[in-house]
């Protein structure tokens, strides 16, 4: 639907008004309540099955592409830039070139691809999960809706709710179960874990970047 969000943000604006009047709660605090009960939602409905076997595929993949783009872009550069750290071969794919999908033509069942896409779901995100399916690659999906395509693809699909007042989607919820996967990798490669990142601390500090 092209008004997914303008419907949703009349709807946030006529809440805030008619909340505003009748009760002593700010329209901030309906928000952060609405994310807290994402965050407990994802938490009870998580399968520890699930995340143990999305992160063996992220460990043994040869390598991992991460594609989540419009409003899930920034979730899959924090999962790309953060598990950059923890192993070799992970790529962000986005769509500044023009050439996102073209990216999958090499990958096959040793590799790997995180789909992240809310809905409503990214063409461009759908288009590089199939292209990846089709050629036997194993798809990881993030979503926040279990009926959408992308969990259809998946073989491992995690769930990050994202009910609520907010006219985009509400995203604490998926930034957790990103953070989680990238907490058990590290959990998993122990020391060498640790060595990867003071490697790049190093580097970091050699440059002066930060």
């Amino acid at each position: 639907d092209s008004s997914f969000y303008s419907s949703r943000a009349q709807r946030l604006i006529g809440d805030t008004k008619q909340s505003t009047s009748s009760s002593a709660m700010a329209p901030e605090q309906f928000l952060c309540q609405a994310e807290h009960d994402n965050v407990a939602a994802c938490l009870e409905a998580l399968d520890n099955a699930t995340l143990e076997a999305a992160c063996s595929q992220l460990l043994s993949a040869r390598r991992v592409h991460v594609v989540g783009l419009r409003a899930s872009f920034a979730a899959a550069h924090y999962l790309a830039y953060y598990l950059d750290y923890l192993r070799d071969g992970v790529q962000l794919i986005a769509s500044t070139a023009g050439v996102d999908v073209e990216c999958a033509l090499d990958l096959d069942e040793r590799d790997c691809v995180v789909a992240i896409a809310f809905r409503p779901e990214s063409r461009s995100t759908l288009a590089y999960a199939r292209a990846a399916a089709d050629q036997g690659t194993p798809i990881l999906g993030l979503t926040n809706h279990t009926r959408g395509e992308v969990p259809g693809l998946s073989d491992y699909t995690l769930v990050a709710p994202a009910s609520g007042p907010f006219f985009f989607n509400p995203m604490s919820s998926l930034f957790l179960l990103v953070e989680m996967l990238l907490s058990r990798l590290a959990a998993r490669l122990g020391p060498d874990a640790i060595k990867r990142i003071r490697r790049r601390e190093a580097l970091i500090a050699r440059l002066g970047v930060e």
